[in-house]
């Protein structure tokens, strides 16, 4: 139920408050022993995280949220590794100064938008 209201706060934009029901409805999940509801809860806080500029904590519960998905055989798996990627790019390659944070291609030209993801603006590394 918390993670509902933390979902319903998120989507009219109150992402602190969002914060607040995720973390309530995480610590009563572990509590419980409940690992999809924990995944879950893990995955919303991800994307709140990153919704709120803090990108380095809103990767590390995606791949809290990616292990226990693995680990539960969770069908959307995939999902998460997606979004986690757009969240940590993959590696710079040698020369590269930008990169799409769609489909991650990197670019050694200058350039404003990835060619392959229309209206995708690059992101420099």
């Amino acid at each position: 139920m918390r993670c509902n209201l933390g979902n319903s706060y998120a989507a009219v934009g109150e992402t602190r408050r969002a914060m607040q029901f995720y973390e309530e409805q995480l610590a009563i999940v572990r509590e419980i022993g409940y690992r999809r509801g924990e995944g879950n809860t893990l995955w919303n806080m991800s994307l709140t995280l990153d919704q709120l500029g803090e990108r380095d904590k809103a990767i590390q519960h995606a791949e809290q949220a990616l292990i226990i998905r693995e680990k539960i055989e969770d069908p959307r798996v995939e999902k998460v590794r997606a979004k986690l990627d757009l969240l940590a790019p993959t590696q710079r390659e040698e020369n590269s100064i930008s990169y799409c944070p769609r489909c991650q291609c990197q670019f050694v030209v200058s350039a404003v938008e990835c060619p392959d993801c229309p209206g995708v603006g690059l992101v420099d590394f």
